[in-house]
């Protein structure tokens, strides 16, 4: 998952599954929404299990790397947030391969831009990019299948990514 980035985003509406809201200063919040039938899990057990993996991992990276900013239950769904410093915390948390960046930066590092591209706005394939003009240009990489918000419009997406008529991705 690729995604190019320019421009501002509105207000989202959350999805099922799980939500990445960028943030302009590189923090992500993570919503998790999933079903929670009451009668076979218990919410306290699911909040302590939260808060020790959340306090295990920050021993390791830092006393504010994540935070658990609320778990709430409404009928069979839970909802958990939770906040994470930066991406490369909510990659190394939750065991993928994730990317925050310039595409400059995403280059030197060496990512493989030879991916088919398509206009997030159009919907075309795009045929010739100069990736050097796109330097300063925001990337998110991301191998997980997941909805992002971000903080800007999103400019151009890999063929594996479904754009939504809001320009977040799915």
């Amino acid at each position: 998952l690729f995604i190019f980035l320019t421009g501002c985003s509105k207000e989202i509406q959350l999805r099922d599954g799980t939500n990445l809201q960028l943030e302009k200063e590189g923090g992500v919040t993570v919503t998790y929404i999933e079903e929670f039938p009451s009668d076979y899990y218990d919410v306290a057990e699911l909040e302590a299990m939260n808060a020790e993996e959340v306090a295990e991992y920050n021993s390791q990276a830092g006393e504010d790397a994540v935070e658990v900013v609320s778990t709430i239950t409404d009928g069979s769904k839970v909802t958990l947030t939770m906040h994470f410093a930066d991406m490369e915390d909510y990659g190394n948390m939750n065991g993928i391969t994730v990317y925050n960046g310039t595409v400059s930066q995403a280059i030197a590092m060496g990512c493989d831009m030879n991916k088919t591209f398509t206009d997030a706005k159009t919907g075309e394939m795009l045929t010739e990019i100069n990736w050097e003009e796109l330097g300063s240009k925001h990337i998110v990489i991301i191998n997980e299948a997941v909805s992002v918000y971000p903080y800007k419009k999103i400019e151009m997406v890999t063929d594996n990514v479904t754009v939504s008529e809001d320009r977040n991705v799915a």
